[in-house]
């Protein structure tokens, strides 16, 4: 059975600088007193090499705060045995959702003229105000 890790990359270079396994004994604590961010200790893997660390992780609103603390305290009965990771619903992220939802909007909409398309268009009424066919013919 898979376990569940916390895997966090920077955000430029992508490198790895969290990657350590949700155990039982992690517990979130509110970082002075804010409900944006916890603080929170961790046997980490990020530089190939397992030593604990110390991690302070703040959010742009509480309401993601709560739902990551949700998600950890998830992991954590995954990993400990206590819920089946198949029974296990995932928390999704509202904003994430939204997003989601934008994206597919985007797929639906026709696409928008460009710049070449625009282009083309004006060569092909060039070429009929020439008297040439807008559409090359097949000759029988």
């Amino acid at each position: 059975m898979g376990k569940i890790r916390l895997l966090m990359r920077q955000e430029k270079t992508l490198k790895i600088c969290a990657n350590h396994l949700v155990a039982p004994t992690v517990e979130l604590s509110a970082n002075v007193g804010s409900d944006r961010s916890w603080v929170f200790t961790a046997a980490d893997f990020a530089d190939e090499e397992l030593k604990t660390e110390t991690f302070a992780i703040k959010f742009g609103s509480s309401e993601s705060a709560k739902k990551f603390k949700e998600c950890v305290e998830l992991a954590k009965k995954v990993n400990n045995g206590e819920v089946d990771p198949s029974e296990a619903k995932p928390i999704v992220d509202d904003d994430e959702e939204e997003a989601k939802d934008k994206e597919d909007e985007k797929k639906e909409e026709p696409a928008k003229d460009t710049e070449v398309d625009r282009a083309a268009e004006d060569l092909a009424k060039a070429k009929i105000e020439e008297g040439a066919p807008a559409q090359p013919t097949e000759s029988t």
